[in-house]
């Protein structure tokens, strides 16, 4: 089986234009329709890698955002970092759509006044940048507007007050000094100004801490450019726009707002003209920019891509400053809907200093389809009219306003109006997209599909093809129908052996007669071959087959041959089935076919050919159908293999019944036997090698297995490939997917070992098999120690005796590369690849101890807590006055107490009304406090004393604390503790049945801990069992139920409700 890697991004420029791949890849997969899907796909595609988009109408694709809206407050900005960027990108673009955000229409000058979002990028207390900008001199001998300086601030105090000459943030590798101007300021001068295409980069230094000891977080990478104002990036970034779309354009120096409107322009595919471009007011970016907030990941994308901090900074005027290369710009006439256009960015836009961008910079985009609506249904053919057994469709371009889509009305002739119907989602929404006439639908009748007068999107356009409606519908009757529930069925012959087949309007002309519907059935003989044939050939019947008809290379007809073809021929008896109801109602009817055995039944219905070839000719629709009382189980194994035989009626072993195994594509018989009185017989080895899967196609090595059993005139019969839903894996069971490999396993003396020194190993060889380990022939050949990460190779002798046992020595030669070595085994041409392996390194050994610890008592909501130090030397005495870092994290607690793992511990308390979840639909977890770094010196013996204090905690979580110190071998060390911060002197846990639960019983299990984990005897607890009325959007109710107990001297107790009346 494969295991799915993961990707780590960086924050690079390569990465991001990556990622950028990666998002628009999932857009246009996942992109048919907010109505379908998105808010989940995205989230989906996080935790397994894109198979296919969301469900929706083919060709659809999702409408732009028009108004911005408030970013849904339940983003999680503690999304795992662990899953990248890409992923975290995914995520924003899911929440987004669910809440009905368009994204293009984001910058769009008429909804200025909306505020979506705090300023804030970030909600924990990490030290952030929040300015990243160049400053340029005057325009004198020595300025002219050239780069002199570069100015980075952060979100917090990085110095204490006072300290100008305080270690710098960033690094460098341009000549120049840098200074702290206030603690949240530095400035670095260059030693010259940049000229030409001079490019600087600034990198954060290892280790950065905020003066409160918060570790630096956030972008650490920035690059100033002293060449002309070419365009970094473009906001929005692709996809569709909007016809009177606004443009946020990046530069590295600020152009003129002259230049940009003199060589800046528009682009229209069909039109053969520059449309002018006007220039926006300079605020509007950083307006813009702060209202949107960076949980947009396209705005984090337009920042990233500009070289600007990521975090928004929080004042009007620091955003001004910040943003003071980003021009705002639209075209200067409304574009044409549905067209290519591209803005031109030009090379004559110039700097204030007059540099030019210097070549013409081409960003293209499709402006939105026109505001329209079409009515869509499911027709039998094209010819036909609508069925009414299917669902009816009106959709619309881009989304209306729900009271307006819930105006639309289906009008028949005989006065009936239909009106939409809405899910419980849709009903939630403000606008949509996509409204739904449910089925069935009056048949046989003409209806009028009619919109409320003045329809219009949500971004006030009018209907484009208004003048097509009030629509006129046809609704034919329901489609014709014969229809068997499966290719291949098995029929108890205890029951009689009825075939049942499910008729609709068929063989009209006949109606008022003795209606029937040709047929034949064909009983097939005791040759397992000619079973396995006709299963193949029946379900090669249905399969679809159209023919395209051609003139020269044009396709002008297609027409349908499916099932147009009798597989049965003149082969079997005839069949006349006659129908209750004439053919018109809906019915399932009954085929007798009697004695055991495997049969063929096929129907023939020219109504049904008329209906769905669109020709007079008849449709044939066949099944197979075996009829027993026998069931065949097949256990397929290696070194043996199982078939056994029961009853259907009673399910009691069938002994001595005929069983035979046969490749079920050539025929050939591999296997005979009679079964004992358990109904089994064991097949020894000498069958194929197991496959779940296979096939008789000429492109499959691997063939299935049929198995048939025979008692007197019974026979049944089983296929390999009949697991689905019940093999291993479904189970999460391990199974042996490929033949075991003999195991090597090694034994070192040492895992570390320097140059010149010899490690030794011992080597034990053993096979496993169906009852545990054999021991392999002896063998000799070769241990190949190869060097990870080089070519480097190390090839020792290697000989494994009779008893599976072999030993090898190794003295790492000096020059030797460091690092991870692998061992293979090499025998031949066969290579055998370990996942053992041992390391070559300097190091050191320790010269002292440490040790971090706290309270003896377990840790109840604490305010503080204090933590006694020490670190001493192995020979003895302390260390005394050693400076040490102490760093303090928290962490969600996963632990159960020892014995009592099948149970639950913890959890936030639940709440009647409505809160935000996470993207999985569960509970949001409450952030924890970052990490803090705490410098301290131990005292004269070497111990010390600190107190930290706790910050309130929201349930059961660890306080992991870690003491660094140098030893004196002059490496670092780490000591470490992890303390448990409990929120009660009483753990309750809750065990349920898992997904044995009942609908109507519930049955939970209870436990009471002390907290050293002890059971409390005669603990009263209360317990309310709430529901949670959507998955999607969760909501918790009103306790609905309490039960009430105390605990036994053991421990647990129980707990029982009825919970079906909550429609559970």
């Amino acid at each position: 089986m494969r295991g799915n890697g993961t990707a780590t991004h960086s924050a690079s420029r390569q990465e991001t234009q990556v990622d950028d791949q990666i998002v628009q890849a999932a857009d246009q997969q996942a992109g048919r329709g907010e109505q379908h899907g998105f808010a989940h796909s995205g989230i989906d595609t996080c935790r397994d890698p894109i198979h296919a988009p969301p469900p929706g109408p083919p060709g659809y694709k999702p409408p732009l955002w028009t108004k911005v809206r408030q970013v849904a407050s339940d983003i999680d900005m503690n999304w795992p970092k662990i899953t990248g960027r890409s992923c975290r990108r995914l995520r924003d673009m899911a929440q987004q759509r669910g809440a009905g955000m368009r994204r293009n229409a984001a910058v769009r000058l008429a909804v200025l006044a909306l505020a979506l979002a705090p300023v804030a990028a970030f909600g924990d207390d990490s030290p952030q940048v929040v300015l990243a900008q160049p400053g340029t001199g005057g325009a004198g001998a020595t300025g002219g507007g050239a780069i002199e300086r570069y100015t980075i601030r952060f979100n917090q105090a990085m110095v204490p007050l006072g300290d100008p000459r305080a270690k710098a943030p960033f690094k460098t590798g341009c000549a120049g000094t840098g200074r702290w101007v206030d603690p949240q300021t530095w400035v670095f001068d260059f030693a010259a100004p940049l000229t030409g295409d001079a490019k600087c980069s600034f990198d954060a230094v290892e280790g950065l801490k905020s003066v409160a000891g918060y570790s630096f977080s956030g972008r650490a990478n920035y690059t100033v450019e002293s060449g002309g104002p070419r365009a970094l990036a473009v906001l929005p970034s692709g996809d569709e726009i909007e016809e009177d779309q606004v443009f946020l354009v990046a530069a590295p120096v600020a152009p003129t707002r002259a230049s940009v409107a003199a060589n800046a322009y528009c682009a229209v595919d069909g039109l053969g003209e520059k449309i002018p471009v006007d220039v926006l007011d300079a605020g509007l970016p950083a307006k813009l920019l702060g209202e949107m907030g960076t949980r947009n990941w396209s705005v984090r994308s337009f920042l990233e891509n500009a070289g600007l901090p990521e975090a928004v900074p929080a004042t009007p005027a620091e955003r001004q400053a910040a943003y003071a290369g980003i021009t705002a710009l639209k075209c200067r006439r409304a574009l044409p809907p549905g067209r290519d256009m591209a803005l031109v960015w030009g090379k004559g836009i110039a700097s204030a200093s007059g540099k030019l961008a210097g070549t013409d910079q081409r960003f293209d985009f499709t402006v939105r389809k026109p505001f329209a609506a079409r009515f869509e249904c499911s027709r039998t053919n094209p010819q036909a009219g609508c069925s009414p057994v299917q669902p009816a469709y009106v959709r619309f371009t881009a989304p209306v306003p729900m009271s307006q889509a819930a105006a639309i009305r289906l009008t028949f002739a005989d006065g009936k109006s239909i009106a939409p119907t809405f899910d419980d989602d849709d009903k939630k929404k403000a606008t949509i997209s996509d409204v739904t006439f449910k089925a069935p639908l009056p048949a046989d009748a003409t209806a009028k599909l009619t919109l409320p007068a003045g329809i219009k999107d949500e971004s006030g356009r009018s209907l484009s093809n208004a003048e097509r409606f009030p629509l006129e519908v046809k609704f034919d009757e329901a489609p014709p129908l014969v229809k068997f529930a499966a290719d291949f069925g098995i029929l108890e012959s205890a029951q009689g052996g009825v075939l049942p087949v499910t008729v609709r309007n068929v063989e009209p002309a006949l109606q008022g007669k003795s209606l029937a519907i040709g047929g034949r059935t064909l009983k097939v003989g005791d040759s397992d071959a000619a079973v396995a044939e006709w299963l193949r050939t029946v379900a090669a019947a249905g399969e679809t087959r159209i023919e395209d008809v051609k003139r020269g290379d044009e396709v002008v007809a297609r027409i349908n041959h499916t099932g147009d073809r009798s597989i049965l021929g003149d082969q079997g008896a005839g069949l006349k089935l006659g129908l209750p109801g004439k053919g018109r109602a809906f019915e399932v009817v009954g085929i007798p076919l009697g004695k055991p055995g495997f049969y063929v039944v096929e129907l023939a219905s020219p109504r049904l050919g008329r209906s769905l070839l669109g020709r007079n000719a008849p449709r044939y629709v066949a099944t197979a159908a075996l009829v027993t009382n026998m069931a065949v189980h097949f256990k397929w194994g290696r070194e043996r293999s199982l078939a056994w035989v029961t009853a259907l009626d009673s399910g009691k072993p069938v002994a001595n019944a005929s069983v035979q195994v046969s490749d079920s594509c050539t025929g050939r018989v591999l296997a005979r036997g009679v079964t004992d009185r358990s109904g089994g017989l064991m097949v020894p080895k000498g069958l194929p090698e197991p496959e779940t899967y296979g096939s008789c196609s000429d492109t499959s090595t691997a063939h299935p297995l049929m198995i048939s059993a025979r008692s007197g005139d019974d026979f049944s019969f089983a296929l390999t490939t009949w697991g689905e839903g019940i093999r291993p894996y479904d189970f999460e069971l391990p199974y042996g997917y490929s033949a075991p490999s003999e195991t090597f396993h090694t034994v070192f003396d040492r895992a570390l070992v320097r140059q010149g020194e010899t490690i030794h190993m011992k080597h034990i060889v053993r096979r496993p098999n169906g009852s545990g380990f054999a021991i392999p022939p002896g063998f000799s050949g070769t241990l190949r120690l190869a060097h990870r990460g080089s070519d480097t190779q190390f090839d020792l002798p290697l000989n494994i005796d009779a008893r599976g046992v072999g030993e090898t020595s190794w003295t790492v030669p000096q020059g030797a590369p460091m690092g991870d070595y692998d061992l293979r085994i090499v025998r031949g041409d066969d290579v055998t690849y370990t996942s053992q392996s041992f390391k070559v390194d300097e190091y050191k050994l320790p010269t002292m101890r440490a040790s971090v610890t706290g309270p003896k008592a377990p840790a109840v909501r604490p305010k503080s807590l204090p933590l006694d130090l020490y670190v001493g030397y192995l020979s003895g005495g302390g260390a005394s006055n050693l400076p040490v870092d102490v760093r303090v994290g928290w962490f969600a607690h996963s632990a159960n107490p020892e014995g009592y793992e099948a149970y639950t511990f913890g959890g936030a308390k639940v709440e009647e009304g409505t809160r935000a979840m996470n993207g999985d639909g569960d509970d949001r977890e409450t952030p924890l406090p970052p990490t803090q770094t705490l410098p301290a010196t131990l005292g004269g013996d070497g111990t010390g004393h600190i107190n930290v204090d706790v910050p309130a905690l929201d349930g059961l979580a660890d306080m992991r604390v870690e003491m660094d110190y140098q030893d004196a071998n002059g490496e670092v060390l780490t000591a470490s503790r992890v303390i448990p911060i409990l929120p009660s002197a009483v753990q309750l846990g809750i065990k349920t049945d898992g997904w044995l639960m009942k609908q109507d019983d519930l049955r939970l299990k209870f436990v009471a801990l002390d907290a050293r984990g002890k059971p409390i005897k005669g603990q009263k607890v209360s317990v309310a069992l709430c529901r949670c009325r959507d998955r999607t959007r969760p909501t918790s109710s009103s306790p609905c139920s309490r039960c009430a107990g105390g605990w036994r001297a053991a421990g647990p107790a129980g707990c029982a409700a009825s919970a079906s009346r909550w429609g559970w």
